[in-house]
């Protein structure tokens, strides 16, 4: 048995929908899991959707207009018609979509309202299948995965969904289509596991039924060592390792979701990325060993914030300093994606948040000095030379450097466009 996975973009229009399902037929006669994101960019729209029910925008309208709108056309030019299986469900669902009961926690209200993106684009994929003679099964993955009630970055319970997967894939066969990004929460409500959280899906979902393999499709021919669209001559890895992958996604690499690595790793499940455009091509493979040749990789990870954090007594930054601030950043969903300690403040780089950035600033307002600098970039070097590096950075003002031999992480101002590796 194997995982497929597929974003939005493979499936943001009818071309792209017809082109999924040449890829799913070729592996008709085995048994496959296929996740799916939301079609295009509908989760963004639904993101706008909740924000403008809850803030009571005129907004709103239009965003959930436009929501229908887009599935629509996908159906008028997939021919899918009322006599078609699976046409009422997914008309059911769009409609749903608008009349979802406020809430009073955003979190939860917005989680019922994004994952029908997933929702109705794993039903249009299912419902064109069957219409070109291509039985499957489509299965909602909430009754699958069970999580915690942390709305819109929830924690899977791994006991629970296990059996759950066993129980309800281990028992089908042939081709069953479900959706990632999406879990049934400890209240009993839809809950999220993050943005770009359909490949922590299909891994976990691989693991739980040890899958031969894992494919996540993407629109690059594979991992690239860098952005391709920055980097001219940015060129594909052929083979990595499960520890270098994490490492990239960690600094950034928008290939695979962090989160999706250790569930492959943990038992061993061969990691493939490659191109619905050209799924002829051989892709990227991610296993143990990996490759003893290291390319080098530039990741540039934007739109980060510097914090530097003081006491304001002028104290030394000691293990409880750092405990309560730590702790307070993760309690407010700050990503901390840099650390650097000296002897009276600590530094951070992190993803760039306004209102937690505020909200950071009130509570440890009462200790601590808080420093900001926005709008800034985070460099990640791997296996690149001393004088590489330099060159990258002239002209660029440092906040936090730190090197490992030839690994390096910089944050930095932005003022250039690179043109080579």
């Amino acid at each position: 048995m194997q995982v497929y996975k597929f974003g939005g973009l493979s499936l943001k229009d009818a071309v792209g929908i017809k082109n999924v399902t040449e890829i799913i037929l070729r592996h008709r006669k085995e048994n496959l899991i296929v996740i799916v994101s939301a079609i295009g960019k509908n989760t963004r729209l639904l993101c706008k959707y909740a924000e403008s029910c809850f803030a009571d925008s005129a907004e709103k309208e239009k965003s959930y207009l436009d929501f229908q709108k887009n599935h629509v056309e996908i159906l008028n030019e997939l021919n899918i018609r009322e006599k078609d299986e699976g046409y009422d469900q997914i008309m059911d669902c769009i409609l749903k979509t608008g009349n979802i009961r406020m809430d009073s926690n955003f979190e939860r209200f917005s989680d019922q309202v994004i994952s029908n993106g997933e929702l109705v684009s794993s039903m249009i994929l299912s419902s064109y299948l069957k219409k070109t003679g291509t039985d499957n099964q489509w299965i909602d993955i909430r009754e699958v995965l069970k999580t915690d009630n942390h709305y819109s970055q929830a924690h899977v319970n791994h006991e629970e969904s296990l059996v759950n997967a066993k129980n309800i894939f281990g028992k089908q066969k042939g081709i069953i289509i479900s959706q990632g990004f999406i879990g049934r929460s400890e209240e009993g409500f839809t809950s999220t596991l993050g943005f770009e959280g359909s490949d922590y899906t299909a891994t976990l979902i691989g693991n739980y039924l040890d899958a031969e393999k894992v494919i996540i499709w993407k629109d690059v021919p594979g991992i690239m060592n860098a952005d391709p669209g920055k980097y001219p001559d940015a060129m594909k890895i052929d083979r990595i390792s499960y520890e270098d992958i994490l490492n990239y996604a960690h600094a950034g690499a928008k290939v695979l979701h962090p989160k999706s690595i250790k569930p492959a790793r943990n038992k061993n499940i061969p990691l493939e990325v490659k191109s619905y455009r050209n799924p002829q091509l051989a892709g990227s493979l991610i296993d143990e060993k990996g490759s003893e040749i290291k390319p080098p990789v530039i990741i540039v990870k934007k739109d980060q914030a510097y914090l530097r954090i003081k006491c304001r007594d002028f104290s030394f930054i000691l293990e409880d300093h750092l405990n309560e601030i730590i702790k307070l950043m993760h309690k407010l969903n700050i990503s901390i994606n840099l650390i650097n300690i000296n002897a009276i403040s600590v530094e951070f780089s992190v993803d760039r948040h306004d209102l937690k950035i505020k909200k950071l600033r009130e509570e440890v307002g009462k200790s601590f000095q808080l420093y900001l600098k926005e709008k800034l970039e985070l460099w990640n070097f791997f296996n690149l030379p001393d004088k590489s590096i330099r060159d990258k950075m002239d002209g660029k003002k440092e906040f936090i450097r730190i090197q490992s031999g030839k690994n390096c992480r910089i944050l930095c101002s932005s003022n250039q466009n690179e043109l080579n590796i």
